[in-house]
């Protein structure tokens, strides 16, 4: 799956996740979590994605307001920034972390599922919850 996302220290980067879990322990959480991992797109990549994907008919350069960072997808300070699937621009997670210096980089990213899972369980403790076709649209 394409993904971009729009972080305070990166800026809009584009990244691609493949399935591919982590299990993490976080800190402050009971067990461990299960991450995707996203890694950058590469230039010809992303070419392909603006010329053709979801921002064809859009003039990037006005779009952009600073240059694209093509080196990773998510660095220190973009934490909790959405990730939105390109094809379909729905929510699919939320920066967590990452290893901004490995090669390839690497960035973790909840799945939104779990995400909103969890925001549901707390909040129905409380009396108030979500329907499950909330996420539809």
């Amino acid at each position: 799956m394409v993904v971009m996302k729009k972080g305070c220290s990166t800026g809009l980067t584009f990244g691609k996740i493949n399935g591919v879990k982590l299990n993490v322990k976080l800190q402050n959480s009971q067990g461990l979590t299960a991450e995707w991992i996203s890694v950058p797109l590469e230039g010809s990549e992303i070419d392909h994605l603006i010329s053709g994907g979801v921002f064809s008919g859009f003039r990037m350069t006005e779009t952009l307001s600073r240059p694209l960072v093509m080196e990773v997808f998510a660095c220190v300070g973009d934490s909790g920034s959405f990730v939105i699937d390109t094809e379909t621009l729905k929510v699919v997670g939320m920066v967590i972390g990452g290893l901004p210096t490995r090669n390839p980089p690497l960035t973790a990213i909840t799945p939104f599922h779990a995400i909103f899972g969890w925001m549901n369980s707390r909040l129905r403790r409380q009396g108030i919850g979500f329907g499950d076709d909330c996420l539809k649209v």
